[in-house]
């Protein structure tokens, strides 16, 4: 498994996925049977922690997981995502993780 990390160039782990195929795959993940959903779910949330990775950076993601982990208020949580998106300097990229997120939400059922 190659380990994402922001700033590697080319980035191996960076992939745009556009609306249209993340709606199908929210359509099959909602859809599977419970033994298929447990793999499903794991393998999900690798490619939502990898792609965030690779847009914010390992200390971003560890701060992310150490405020969820910690079991502050979900508003709280996004203000902090919010702010690692308002600073990357690429708007394809802002763009790509709000899209990334609104799934990534629903695979770890935040809000």
């Amino acid at each position: 498994m190659v380990m994402c990390a922001k700033g590697t160039a080319p980035d191996p782990c960076r992939v745009r996925f556009g609306p249209a195929v993340l709606r199908k795959t929210l359509k099959f993940y909602n859809n599977v049977n419970e033994e298929r959903a447990v793999k499903a779910t794991n393998d999900m949330q690798m490619f939502c922690q990898s792609q965030m990775t690779s847009f914010f950076g390992p200390d971003e993601m560890g701060e992310l997981k150490n405020l969820k982990e910690a079991g502050v208020p979900t508003q709280q949580l996004f203000a902090k995502f919010n702010e690692f998106v308002a600073e990357l300097a690429d708007t394809d990229d802002r763009a790509q993780v709000r899209l990334y997120a609104a799934f990534c939400k629903k695979i770890f059922k935040l809000g």
